[in-house]
């Protein structure tokens, strides 16, 4: 290995990447890691989850984004176990070899990029947020959750006192794509796509007051019975 070689320093918050990609996803792109010069990003087609790397490659040097299967990933990290603090993984070379060994030693593993075209996640989620009205809107909870794994993973070796499950959402409206940041964790960023609510019971005229009547309202609902 030689001093030029591009290289970039990860750490465990990257291998919970692989809760945001999907193995069975209906575009190759769903099914890998994309890591770029400055971060690394994941993609099921409904949720982005982006991280920047605790070490960036150096910004004179050329740097080719490259895609490695997630589930290689995922297999890496339940290997190294707690030994993920710092993590080097190297473009690949010539063979499309990736390489990736912790900071402190012990196994190296090599696995194969793929020739896979990311999809193009920036365009995506880059909406202005503006104070649009928003009544209602519906979020997957899951989704959130692994977000706050994310964020859990990053912020666990780090010492943070902060709650990883303390998220920022920004909204725009009822059908744009919402963002989804942390305060104390600025090398997180997320986007999220709003559950459709077209047919719901959550949409029927008089849901509110019966919601307000049951929950929060009970005496006066009991009173109007009587």
């Amino acid at each position: 290995m030689t001093k030029s070689t591009p290289m970039v320093t990860v750490d465990s918050a990257f291998f919970a990447l692989c809760d945001v990609s999907d193995a069975s996803g209906y575009h190759d792109g769903l099914r890998v890691i994309c890591v770029e010069r400055d971060l690394a990003v994941a993609t099921n087609g409904h949720i982005v989850a982006a991280l920047s790397h605790a070490i960036k490659w150096d910004k004179a040097g050329p740097f080719a984004p490259f895609c490695v299967l997630a589930t290689d990933i995922e297999r890496i990290g339940k290997s190294l176990g707690k030994s993920k603090k710092f993590v080097r993984v190297h473009a690949p070379d010539s063979d499309g070899k990736v390489r990736i060994e912790p900071e402190d030693g012990g196994a190296t593993f090599t696995i194969q990029s793929q020739d896979i075209r990311f999809p193009d996640w920036r365009r995506c989620v880059n909406n202005r947020h503006e104070p649009k009205g928003c009544g209602m809107i519906g979020l997957n909870s899951d989704y959130l959750a692994r977000f706050s794994r994310i964020v859990g993973s990053r912020n666990g070796w780090r010492g943070y006192e902060d709650n990883p499950h303390n998220l920022t959402l920004r909204f725009n409206g009822d059908s744009s794509v919402v963002w989804v940041t942390h305060t104390h964790c600025d090398g997180f960023f997320g986007a999220i796509m709003p559950v459709r609510l077209e047919r719901s019971v959550e949409t029927e005229p008089g849901r509110e007051d019966a919601l307000r009547a049951k929950w929060l309202e009970p005496e006066a609902s009991a009173e109007a019975v009587a």
